[in-house]
């Protein structure tokens, strides 16, 4: 039979892994969000590369429309 202060133990360690458990679920919440966040981020960077991509083919070809045909 269990002794109380093996009781107190049992309980104690029992809290202890519950506190665990609510701080990894925490934790995990926290690193979806970063990924997120770094989705979003990236998501941008390749936008504004795709702008800037198709904004020098423009200004390319205007560039060779304005030169003077021979």
């Amino acid at each position: 039979m269990a002794q109380p202060a093996d009781d107190e133990a049992l309980t104690e360690a029992l809290a202890w892994v519950e506190e665990l458990q609510a701080e990894n679920e925490n934790l995990r919440r926290q690193v979806f969000r970063a990924e997120s966040i770094i989705e979003e981020y990236r998501q941008e960077q390749n936008d504004q590369g795709f702008d800037l991509k198709k904004l020098r083919a423009e200004l390319k070809l205007q560039a060779q429309l304005a030169q003077p045909t021979a």
